[in-house]
């Protein structure tokens, strides 16, 4: 969590009617924004004994044209393309198999389906990525939002070859791509965007594409994208 006190909130909600064990719910910090966190976040994860499921489900959605401050980066592209790449990286050795008769992790990353909807202006820029790191007169937040989301996507067909290389099958770790649609907002945010989600579905019942993303489906699920239970072109 960026914002502690909500994953507190967040765990004390969850514990809430519940006979758990000491520790099983923990709030652990990361800010996305920030690759220091990121790696710190990384390095904590790989002192656990297995990590079953990762969900990476850090989002922004800039109203404003905005550029992270440590790397240049506007930041929908900051946040939910290229810090998002480096966690899925450095989680991959800890979603591996550590122990014979074990299965591996499962890792999805939240999309969002205006993916479909990016006019991608930057496609013919080479290279690519400093492309990012302009600023326009024109800023188009949708826009900007659906491209960051594409990019992810653009990723998934080199991650699913390369990984193959990397591990053995029964070691390997299973990546999905998965859009929970929007849902109803969980804290403060601008009126129209409240009102537009709030108009969609439950957090809860958007939950569900999720964890279905991470738990429904074999290994025909790594590197493709799951919508509404289904794996979709």
């Amino acid at each position: 969590m960026r914002d502690e006190a909500k994953g507190e909130a967040a765990r004390t909600n969850l514990s809430a009617g519940r006979s758990l064990e000491a520790g099983a719910i923990e709030v652990w910090k990361l800010d996305l924004s920030a690759y220091d966190s990121i790696t710190k976040l990384a390095e904590r994860a790989s002192s656990l004994e297995r990590l079953d499921i990762a969900v990476l489900n850090a989002g922004v959605y800039k109203v404003n044209m905005t550029f992270n401050a440590a790397t240049g980066y506007e930041e929908d592209v900051q946040v939910n393309y290229l810090s998002t790449a480096l966690l899925t990286i450095l989680l991959l050795p800890v979603l591996k198999v550590k122990k014979p008769g074990t299965t591996p992790g499962r890792l999805t990353i939240v999309s969002s389906d205006t993916a479909a909807l990016a006019k991608f202006n930057e496609k013919t820029e080479d290279p690519l990525l400093p492309a990012f790191k302009a600023k326009t007169d024109k800023w188009d937040m949708q826009e900007r939002y659906s491209t960051s989301k594409l990019l992810v996507s653009c990723s998934c067909p080199s991650w699913q070859n390369t990984w193959p290389r990397l591990w053995p099958p029964l070691t390997r770790p299973t990546r999905a791509y998965a859009t929970d649609r929007a849902c109803s907002a969980t804290g403060p945010a601008h009126s129209w965007a409240s009102s537009w989600a709030s108009s969609r579905t439950s957090c809860p019942i958007s939950a569900r594409a999720l964890t279905a993303a991470a738990v429904k489906f074999g290994d025909e699920v790594h590197g493709q994208y799951v919508e509404d239970g289904k794996i979709r072109p």
